[in-house]
């Protein structure tokens, strides 16, 4: 048929070429060199996502949950996993671009350091910012105060100090007065307009949050895989005085009316948090232009929340059903597809404590991380056959969350 119409004059050559070529384009042809397929509209063929070798999360897994808070991940172990990268598929949706190459990463780093007070575990998490460096990023830190750092410059420089490099990490100081209080945290919107083209990704977070190289390779990793209105996200963890590693009682809406949230994606589990609160974010270049175009998320200047240290941080990006305080309404999720791929997603909040009733300071968070975890597991597998959204009855879990909700801890053991 096609032969006749052209030779019979009723289609040329060059036309029956043009769309014979638009037609290859709409139906998603392979893209050169990409590793893995891409199917309409940048969206990834997860048939053929590849995974993390589980001995390699595994490894990762076990450094993390360390008690000795040393902040060192094993280099070792993340070069092997930065080579995996060249698998991932290349994505066409801002939200879900990643770097092609991320061995030589540009970091920007802000840390929101309102005074001193908590200077001990501020320099715990300076020196996993340096095993950034370590592993080959070029990293720069600036730092939101409103004191002065000269008499601890010794102690920020040690706590920086790269041994790729020989010297510590290059780093800036923005005093601001003091009566600015919380509004400190929006002044590293304008941070980071300014750098938006001299860097390819983004941290921003509270001087207590110890934020390691893996944390950065597996947000990127989940960036490049999940669907477009979704990012992945940490969930905070504490460590009690006996060792045993928990929840942050602030975290209790992640199990908000005692239920259980998860979902199915393409075969692969993930839990969501009604709480995305996290005290940190971490953003890629094209993710924070995205986010801009879509909901001024470096230049609103109306806030409707009163929690602007919170919203800063985490709020203005993530979905929180019921609240005012959401902007950009990005879903947050956390990869369950095991334990110990899940551990890849707890992020160490080094003072310890977290709010419990009435806001008060409960040393030790409550509910532990494996009963927690279980609870998660005994959700999925309910019911195998069913997909999507999933929504379990913590009570039916066997999940006492009065005892959170009331900082009774003890009661969970």
């Amino acid at each position: 048929l096609i032969w006749f119409l052209i030779s019979s004059g009723y289609v040329t050559m060059g036309s029956f070429l043009r769309w014979l070529f638009l037609a290859v384009v709409l139906m998603g042809a392979p893209r050169e060199g990409s590793g893995v397929r891409t199917v309409g509209f940048g969206e990834p063929d997860h048939q053929k996502i590849p995974s993390i070798p589980d001995e390699v999360a595994l490894a990762l897994a076990q450094r993390t949950d360390r008690t000795d808070h040393t902040g060192r991940s094993d280099l070792t172990v993340l070069r092997r996993i930065s080579t995996a990268f060249s698998l991932l598929p290349r994505r066409t949706d801002p939200l879900h671009i990643v770097p092609r190459s991320i061995s030589r990463l540009k970091v920007l780093y802000l840390i929101n350091s309102y005074d001193l007070k908590q200077l001990s575990v501020m320099l715990v998490m300076l020196r996993s910012a340096a095993t950034m460096c370590d592993f080959g990023w070029r990293l720069r830190i600036e730092f939101l105060t409103t004191v002065s750092f000269d008499e601890i410059t010794p102690k920020i420089q040690g706590a920086l100090f790269c041994p790729r490099i020989n010297t510590h990490v290059p780093y800036g100081i923005r005093q601001y007065n003091a009566s600015i209080g919380n509004f400190l945290a929006v002044a590293s919107r304008s941070i980071i307009a300014e750098n938006v083209n001299k860097f390819q990704f983004f941290i921003y977070a509270e001087n207590d949050m110890n934020i390691q190289p893996h944390h950065v390779l597996y947000f990127l990793w989940e960036t490049a895989v999940l669907p477009r209105q979704y990012l992945p996200g940490v969930q905070r963890c504490v460590y009690r005085s006996d060792g045993v590693l928990t929840t942050p009682i602030a975290e209790h809406a992640a199990w908000h009316n005692d239920s259980v949230t998860v979902l199915n994606l393409y075969g692969r589990w993930y839990y969501v948090p009604n709480n995305p609160h996290q005290s940190h974010f971490m953003l890629t270049r094209w993710q924070v232009q995205a986010l801009e175009h879509r909901c001024q998320f470096l230049t609103e200047t109306s806030f409707k929340c009163h929690l602007i240290r919170e919203y800063m941080s985490s709020l203005q990006i993530f979905e929180q059903i019921g609240s005012k305080c959401v902007r950009c309404r990005i879903q947050k999720l956390i990869p369950v597809h095991s334990e110990a791929y899940f551990r890849l997603f707890l992020l160490h909040h080094l003072t310890n404590v977290s709010l419990g009733s009435n806001r008060k300071q409960v040393f030790g968070g409550g509910l532990p991380m494996d009963r927690q975890y279980d609870g998660i597991r005994r959700c999925i597998l309910r019911d195998q056959r069913g997909g999507g959204l999933r929504r379990c009855d913590g009570k039916a879990l066997r999940i006492n969350m009065s005892a959170v909700l009331t900082g009774l801890e003890r009661d969970l053991v």
